[in-house]
């Protein structure tokens, strides 16, 4: 995508209302996984139209900004990252109809839990745990415990080419396409108790927490391949505890490569990249990767 002037950039967007800017944010405030560069401009619209008028601006200029959410299963490129970077954090609306919570696409995954919780409502428990924005879950068409968002989204808001449009996204296994931005996204749940929903909520914590390292991830590194976790095969290839610089192949869970300290994007990627090549080799499984990069 190429370097990028991000003061110039800035003052040409300084006259929308309702769009504030972010400055030199490292990653250890953007992701989960900590290490990487920082992120040179945020652009973060707090209503709908600063967000169409700072796209329009964008597109202007020939600039398509790059999307973060939580920043789980994100890794920032060491380098940094000149090209704007957009932030739905102000798009944190949750509304119920009935049996149906819309959220907006910046909703916390805890935040949107917690919700149907207190309105005695079931089906997104799975999600307990998981950090990560309405907006990513849908992108990564999040799920666990036998479950996926797919399975409970009904309706989607996406921004495109300045319309916004009622619809669903194209769902694949840990994957959610669609053209444009997310704004929300509806769930159809059923009617529970608020003890019931608490209990397995609380079940699925402990699970998570007994499964996943506690240090810094990105969460899985890849996605499963023909219905078996990529976890079987990296452990058949003996990599567990394998350490590149502060980036180390979980002890706990293989598929997780966690920050023991200062690791930084490339002693993560050498470590994927280490993983993907000796499965293949060893196993003739080709394994795909389940986080993001965000470079220029």
């Amino acid at each position: 995508m190429g370097k990028h002037q991000p003061k110039i950039i800035e003052q040409k967007l300084a006259h929308i209302i309702g769009l504030d800017f972010r400055r030199d944010i490292p990653a250890k405030s953007l992701t989960t996984f900590g290490g990487g560069g920082a992120v040179s401009l945020i652009l973060v619209p707090r209503h709908t139209t600063a967000l169409l008028l700072t796209l329009k601006e964008l597109s202007d200029m020939g600039i398509v900004p790059l999307i973060i959410g939580k920043g789980a299963n994100t890794i920032i490129a060491d380098g940094g990252i000149t090209t704007p970077v957009l932030s739905l954090a102000a798009f944190s609306k949750i509304t119920k109809h009935g049996n149906y919570v819309t959220a907006q696409s910046g909703v916390l995954s805890g935040t949107l839990t917690r919700f149907a919780k207190d309105n005695w409502l079931t089906g997104l428990e799975f999600l307990a745990g998981v950090p990560a924005t309405v907006g990513g879950l849908v992108f990564m068409n999040a799920g666990a415990f036998g479950l996926e968002i797919k399975d409970k989204v009904v309706e989607c808001e996406i921004l495109n080419d300045g319309a916004v449009q009622k619809k669903l996204p194209e769902f694949s296994y840990r994957r959610g396409k669609f053209d444009g931005i997310l704004l929300s996204a509806t769930f159809n749940l059923d009617y529970s108790t608020k003890e019931d929903v608490e209990r397995e909520m609380e079940k699925n914590l402990r699970a998570r927490r007994k499964k996943q390292p506690p240090q810094p991830s990105c969460g899985s590194v890849f996605k499963a391949a023909d219905g078996v976790p990529a976890a079987v095969f990296i452990e058949d290839t003996g990599l567990k505890g394998y350490k590149i610089g502060g980036a180390e192949i979980s002890k706990q869970h293989c598929n997780f490569i966690v920050n023991t300290g200062e690791a930084t994007a490339s002693d993560f990627l050498k470590l994927a990249d280490l993983i993907k090549t000796t499965v293949h080799y060893e196993l003739g499984t080709v394994l795909e990767p389940e986080f993001v990069l965000l470079k220029d």
